[in-house]
């Protein structure tokens, strides 16, 4: 019972720490999205520097263009970390419920213990006093 309660916890301790590398790769490219937000900053800048001198309208159009697919782009990869936060929100939940019923299944095997142990007990004073 001990080694099942044992197995238990090594599993819970490795779904946490399973949580707490995702949570460091999240805020890791998090840093890297914010990055990439700077250089998409910087890129428009530099397009409506171009667009105000004498540049073609061709190569305005298509700034514009590869501007658009890489704010489309910076859109997406912050969805997929929104998804990725509540995925791990969802973990953690998970993880404190499943707590919670180990604790109870605890409670219930301490009490499954004292009653075997009073059983016992009776069992042997019935048979002392025959």
């Amino acid at each position: 019972m001990e080694d099942t309660s044992r197995s238990i916890e090594d599993t819970l301790r490795r779904i946490e720490n399973t949580s707490q590398t995702h949570r460091g790769h999240v805020k890791k490219h998090r840093g890297y999205v914010e990055t990439h937000g700077g250089h998409v900053k910087k890129h428009r800048e530099h397009v409506a520097d171009a667009s105000r001198t004498d540049a073609s309208r061709t190569g305005q159009e298509a700034s514009r263009t590869r501007c658009r697919r890489i704010e489309d782009r910076l859109r997406s990869i912050e969805d997929t970390l929104r998804r990725m936060e509540d995925t791990s929100r969802s973990i953690e939940n998970t993880l404190q419920t499943h707590r919670g019923q180990v604790k109870k299944h605890r409670g219930h095997v301490e009490t499954h213990r004292r009653h075997v142990k009073k059983h016992r007990e009776h069992v042997a004073d019935a048979s002392g006093t025959r």
